[in-house]
């Protein structure tokens, strides 16, 4: 396996599967009132597994061998992107807990 297909099909997945796995302990083990927390972990994943299925499908523009390579991009749209929902998302999960 290459390496840009571990970071791009590999490390999104995970973090998105142990997010949803989360999310599905919440929701199944814990009463209703944990029931928006549950949902905030599931949006969550969704977004992490869309953006890397995102990622892995346009990693070929940049890391084909057979392609003269013009340019190199790095990922800091989607680190930026990731940072912002993380933010919203753990700020929304503390507004959660501390009204509970």
């Amino acid at each position: 396996m290459i390496a840009y297909q571990r970071t791009y099909e590999g490390a999104y997945t995970r973090s998105a599967i142990g997010c949803l796995s989360f999310a599905i302990l919440i929701i199944k083990l814990f009463s209703r009132e944990f029931l928006p927390i549950g949902m905030v972990y599931t949006i969550y994943g969704l977004i992490f597994y869309f953006l890397g299925i995102y990622k892995a499908a346009s990693v070929d523009v940049f890391y084909n061998p057979e392609k003269d390579m013009e340019y190199f991009k790095t990922s800091g749209n989607s680190v930026i992107l990731l940072t912002a929902i993380s933010l919203a998302s753990y700020t929304t999960l503390l507004i959660l807990v501390l009204r509970m």
